[in-house]
C-alpha cells in the first residue's frame, strides 16, 4: 500500500545507505550523515495525527520534529512557507510542489546540516530558498529539486558556507542563484536557464560551479564579483548575453567549458591572477574573450590551451594578459605557418587591443565535448559543426 509500512522501511533503508558526502575536495562531513531520529510523514489529504507522526502540513511536521529527524512528504501541492530551524532531512516522494504564499521566501533555512530533496519550489515572493547563515544556515544540501517562478532569486545564499546544489533545475527566476558573503559552496550537475541572471557570486570564495548547463540568460549566465579562488569547470554555456564575467576577482579558474552562441563568451574586468584553460570558445556573436582596460586594469591573467574560433572577434585584450605558457591557444583565423613542424605557429597571433599569443597552435586541441547535439539538418554552416554538433549519431559518439 502507498502509505503502508513498506514505504517507511524503504525510506529508512535508503537514508541509512547515504553516508558522508565529499564533493570536489570540499568538506561535507556534516551533510547527509546517517539519520539518528524519527520519520514523520506528510500528506495534504490526511487528518493530522501527531501521535503517529502523520501531518497534513509540512511546517507542522517541522514544528514537531527534532534535529536528526526525517520528514517524508507524499505527492501533492502544499501552499505554505517553510521555516527550518533544526537539522532535518526533508524528502519529497516524486511530485511534491511547494508553492509559497504571502510576502515570504518559500523556504527559509536557519539550521546546519539540512537536506531538501525531490521538491518543486515555486512562488516565493522573494526567494525560493533562502539559506541564512547569520541565523545558523550552513552545510545545506539541495538535490533533485526544481526551483522556478520565484520573485527575485531561485536561491539566495547569505553569509553562509558549505552548501551543495546537486541535480537541480533552476529556471524562470530573475536570478537563479545568488551567493553573497559566502564560501565553500558548490553547484553541480544542474541545469540553470531562462532568466535575467544565472549564478551570481558576490564577495565569495572557494566556491565552484561544475558539470552544469547554463543558457538563456538576458544578462550574465555566471557573474563572479569581488571574489577569490572560484572555479567554473566542465560547464556548457550558450545563448546568453554573456557566458562568464569575472569582475574584481582573483585566483579563479575557468576550465573545460564549452562557451558558444553568446553575445560575449568571457569578459574579465579589474581581475587578476585568473586562468582560462581547456575551453572551447566559439560562435559567440561579439567577442569570444573580452578584457577591456578599466581602472584598475586586469593583470596577470593567463589564457592557454583553448580552442577559440568563429567568434565575431575571437579576443580583445587591453591588459597585456598572458596568452600562452609553453603552448598557446588554437585560433580559427590564424594564418601563420609551422615550418619546423612542432605544432605551433612560427609567428605570434595578434589579438585586438594589444595582446599576443606567442605559441599559437596549428591544430585544434582535442577537448572532449561535455554534450553533443545530433540533427540530420546540421551542416558546415552550423555553429559548432564537428565539435559538438553532428549530422549523424556515430560521429557524435566518437567525439565523446
Amino acid at each position: 500500500m502507498k502509505r503502508g509500512a513498506g514505504i517507511a522501511l524503504a525510506i529508512v533503508i535508503s537514508f541509512l545507505l547515504v553516508g558522508i558526502l565529499n564533493i570536489g575536495g570540499m568538506d561535507r562531513g556534516s551533510v547527509n550523515a546517517f539519520p539518528t531520529g524519527n520519520i514523520l510523514f506528510v500528506d495534504s489529504t490526511w487528518t493530522p495525527d501527531g501521535e503517529n507522526d502523520k501531518y497534513n502540513s509540512i511546517q507542522d511536521a517541522i514544528n514537531n520534529a527534532s534535529s536528526g529527524d526525517i520528514i517524508y512528504v507524499f505527492d501533492g501541492t502544499y501552499e505554505e512557507n517553510l521555516f527550518i530551524g533544526e537539522s532535518l532531512q526533508i524528502v519529497g516522494e516524486n511530485n511534491v510542489i511547494l508553492s509559497g504564499i504571502e510576502n515570504h521566501n518559500a523556504i527559509h533555512v536557519m539550521a546546519d546540516g539540512v537536506t531538501i530533496s525531490n521538491f518543486t519550489v515555486m512562488n516565493g515572493a522573494v526567494s525560493g530558498i533562502l539559506i541564512n547563515g547569520s541565523l545558523g544556515g550552513h552545510n545545506v544540501t539541495v538535490k533533485n529539486c526544481i526551483i522556478t517562478g520565484n520573485g527575485k532569486e531561485g536561491v539566495l545564499l547569505d553569509n553562509t558556507y558549505g552548501n551543495s546544489f546537486i541535480n537541480c533545475s533552476i529556471y524562470g527566476n530573475p536570478t537563479a542563484i545568488k551567493g553573497q558573503h559566502s564560501h565553500n559552496d558548490i553547484v553541480m550537475n544542474s541545469e540553470i536557464h531562462s532568466g535575467d541572471w544565472g549564478i551570481v557570486f558576490y564577495d565569495c570564495e572557494n566556491s565552484s560551479i561544475e558539470d552544469s548547463i547554463l543558457y538563456g540568460h538576458e544578462n550574465k549566465s555566471i557573474n563572479i564579483e569581488n571574489s577569490e579562488n572560484m572555479t567554473v569547470r566542465n560547464c556548457n554555456l550558450y545563448d546568453n548575453f554573456c557566458g562568464i564575467r569575472l569582475n574584481n576577482s582573483v585566483n579563479s579558474l575557468i576550465g573545460g567549458c564549452n562557451i558558444t552562441g553568446n553575445i560575449v563568451g568571457i569578459r574579465i574586468d579589474n581581475s587578476s591572477n585568473n586562468t582560462v584553460t581547456n575551453c572551447n570558445i566559439y560562435s559567440n556573436v561579439g567577442y569570444g574573450i573580452y578584457i577591456p582596460d578599466f581602472i584598475p586594469p586586469s593583470a596577470n591573467n593567463t589564457i592557454h590551451h583553448n580552442n577559440i574560433m568563429g567568434n565575431g572577434e575571437n579576443a580583445y585584450d587591453e591588459c597585456n594578459s598572458t596568452w600562452n605558457t609553453s603552448v598557446g591557444n588554437y585560433w580559427g583565423d590564424y594564418t601563420g605557418t609551422d615550418a619546423d613542424g612542432d605544432g605551433m605557429g612560427d609567428i605570434p597571433y595578434s589579438i585586438y587591443g594589444g595582446g599576443e599569443d606567442y605559441h599559437p597552435l596549428i591544430y585544434q586541441i582535442m577537448i572532449p565535448s561535455l554534450f553533443v547535439w545530433v540533427d540530420d539538418d546540421f551542416n558546415l554552416s552550423t555553429p559548432g559543426w564537428g565539435i559538438d554538433h553532428f549530422d549523424n549519431i556515430q560521429e557524435a559518439i566518437d567525439d565523446l
